[in-house]
C-alpha cells in the first residue's frame, strides 16, 4: 500500500509541475494583400493608436520568383521571404509571436519580382496589444 501512495504522489507531482504556458485573451486579426507587380513600402497593417502589433504568422504565394520584405521604418520585421519558384511559404511558430512591434509601428511590405508582372498574395495574422 505504501508503494502505491509513493507512486501516486510522484505521479501527481510530476504531472502538476508541467503546466501549460500562460495564455493571453486576444482577438486574432488577419490582413490580406495582393499585387500584380513590384510593391514598395505599401502599408499592410496600421494598428489602432496606442497599440502594437504582435505577429503570429505569415503566408505568401506567388506564381513566379519573388522576394518579399515585411518592414517597419525600412528595418526588416522578419527575415526577407524568398520564393525561388512558383509556390507558397508559411512562417509561424505554433501560436507564439514571430515579431512584436513597438507602439504605433506600421507594418509595410515590399516585393522584388522577376518578371515585373506576377500574381502575389500575402496573408498575415496576429493581434493588437495595448501599450502603456
Amino acid at each position: 500500500m505504501r508503494k502505491f501512495f509513493l507512486v501516486a504522489t510522484i505521479f501527481l507531482w510530476a504531472t502538476s509541475s508541467f503546466a501549460e504556458p500562460p495564455t493571453r485573451d486576444y482577438t486574432t486579426v488577419t490582413k490580406i494583400a495582393t499585387a500584380t507587380g513590384v510593391i514598395s513600402d505599401s502599408t499592410l497593417w496600421d494598428p489602432d493608436s496606442g497599440k502594437r502589433i504582435v505577429l503570429l504568422g505569415v503566408f505568401v504565394s506567388s506564381d513566379v520568383f519573388v522576394d518579399i520584405e515585411l518592414e517597419v521604418s525600412d528595418v526588416d520585421a522578419i527575415n526577407p521571404i524568398h520564393l525561388e519558384s512558383p509556390g507558397s511559404k508559411l512562417i509561424e511558430s505554433g501560436g507564439r509571436p514571430i515579431w512584436v512591434g513597438a507602439k504605433d509601428d506600421i507594418l509595410r511590405w515590399s516585393t522584388n519580382v522577376q518578371p515585373i508582372t506576377a500574381n502575389i498574395s500575402i496573408m498575415i495574422w496576429g493581434y493588437e496589444e495595448q501599450v502603456g
